[in-house]
């Protein structure tokens, strides 16, 4: 019996040190490759909605009569026509400028370039669907952009008093009131990649920097 297990042990041992010497092999190179590490901002664009131009009353009245006070209509019943003023350019209503709101950065990493871009635009779609759902919100819905206020505020307005709460969401209202608009689009800029050594650290390649620039020193006899 001891003959047929000796050489199963030699084979088994032999088997193991030729996986251990593979794995051995392999791992250097594993941590010798490198990554890179991609970012994006994601952000929304919208516009405030212009204020109401209040109608003018005065177009259904009558219109004045040209004739001056005192003077007097000739036998044709028609006054001479005074020289016309040069009319004022009525003053045209400024629009509100579009705000971009900076809603996320995304990062995300890979083995090489493509990689890291395919995460990162992954991750960038998704927050994409957020920053519009949170434009909407925000600048679209009066009733959601105050829900979410109230909200945020829930243990503060709980241990106001009821004068001080009711000031309180008044206050909210005209916040979210004053910025109601239109959402414009959603974007994200261009990805910034840079490569992420799997070897040294940082702190261990900003001490090398640091010793390269020292001279050895010299022993003193």
């Amino acid at each position: 019996m001891s003959l047929g297990i000796q050489p199963m042990r030699t084979s088994f041992y032999s088997s193991l040190s030729l996986l251990v010497a593979v794995v051995a092999a392999a791992l250097p190179l594993g941590i010798a490759r490198a990554e890179v590490l991609c970012s994006a901002d994601v952000s929304y664009t919208w516009v405030k909605s212009p204020p109401e131009q209040e109608k003018d009353d005065d177009d259904d009245d009558d219109p004045p009569p040209t004739g001056k006070p005192g003077q007097k209509t000739p036998p044709g019943g028609q006054t001479a026509a005074p020289a016309a003023a040069p009319a004022a350019a009525p003053d045209a209503p400024s629009q509100p400028k579009p705000s971009v709101v900076r809603f996320a950065g995304v990062q995300r990493a890979g083995y090489d370039e493509a990689g890291a871009k395919a995460n990162l635009q992954v991750e960038l779609n998704r927050q994409k669907v957020r920053a519009s759902e949170q434009c909407k919100r925000d600048h679209e819905s009066l009733g959601d952009c105050l829900a979410t206020k109230l909200s945020a505020r829930a243990s503060i307005l709980n241990s106001l008093g009821f004068s001080a709460r009711n000031e309180l969401e008044k206050a909210l209202q005209k916040e979210c009131s004053t910025q109601q608009g239109v959402c414009l689009s959603v974007d994200s800029s261009d990805p910034q990649c840079r490569t992420l050594s799997a070897g040294k650290g940082s702190d261990g390649a900003a001490a090398d920097k640091k010793n390269q620039g020292k001279k050895p020193e010299s022993k003193k006899k």
